[in-house]
């Protein structure tokens, strides 16, 4: 299965890129916003792995705009800094899947989910 990886920290996006790659993944990463609406407009994937706060675009932006892409019904799972409950609600009001507070969860949690949901889907094609 084909992950993107959208986030702008070098140590958390290697390390995610890491543990997907050790769980089976092919992963592309882009750093910010901009960056990943060309990438989601030139490549198709299984499922996105989204921060929030990013330069360029941001990740509600991202959300908002990936429609007019090819990975418009694409899986996305977003893994932020924001602890408010309204950040993930307003996250899922523009079409995220999961939303999970980084540091509420370990990497090997967030793995768990988007792997549990990606096979889960399929399984059901």
């Amino acid at each position: 299965m084909k992950l993107l990886i959208a986030e702008d920290d070098d140590a958390l996006c290697n390390a995610l890129a890491t543990k997907f790659k050790g769980a089976g993944f092919e992963v592309a990463m882009c750093k910010d916003g901009n960056e990943c609406m060309r990438v989601m407009g030139k490549e198709k994937f299984d499922g996105i792995v989204l921060d929030i706060l990013m330069p360029g675009k941001d990740g509600y932006e991202v959300l908002a705009e990936r429609s007019a892409t090819i990975n418009a019904g694409t899986p996305v799972y977003v893994v932020t800094n924001l602890g408010r409950e309204e950040d993930c609600e307003k996250a899922k009001a523009l079409g995220a899947k999961e939303c999970v507070v980084k540091s509420n969860m370990s990497l090997k949690e967030v793995i768990g989910i988007v792997k549990k949901d990606l096979e889960g889907t399929e399984n059901k094609k």
